[in-house]
């Protein structure tokens, strides 16, 4: 991501969020990471909506770009929304 140009803030962002999703799934290999495991990982966070938000964001950059180097075959992400409210928190996961 260096080389790509991004800033030190916004790959220390990438390691630090990639990172805790490892860490609550117990990920080994990148096989290991599903839809069920991505689910899992907002689940438990314990976090406002809005961080939520960002990191489904942040996530589904970082497989976009393992899929791009070929490290995972299919784009099973891109299905994958989170909305909610600002004036009511309303938040809701959804497979597409």
């Amino acid at each position: 991501m260096r080389i790509a140009g991004k800033r030190q803030r916004t790959i220390e962002s990438y390691q630090y969020i990639i990172g805790l999703f490892k860490a609550i799934n117990k990920l080994v290999y990148l096989e290991d990471i599903t839809v069920e495991t991505l689910y899992h990982y907002l689940y438990v966070l314990k976090v406002t909506p809005a961080t939520t938000l960002i990191r489904l964001k942040s996530t589904k950059a970082a497989l976009s770009k393992f899929y791009n180097n070929g490290w995972i075959i299919e784009k099973f992400w891109c299905n994958i929304s989170f909305n909610y409210t600002k004036h009511n928190r309303v938040q809701h996961l959804s497979p597409g």
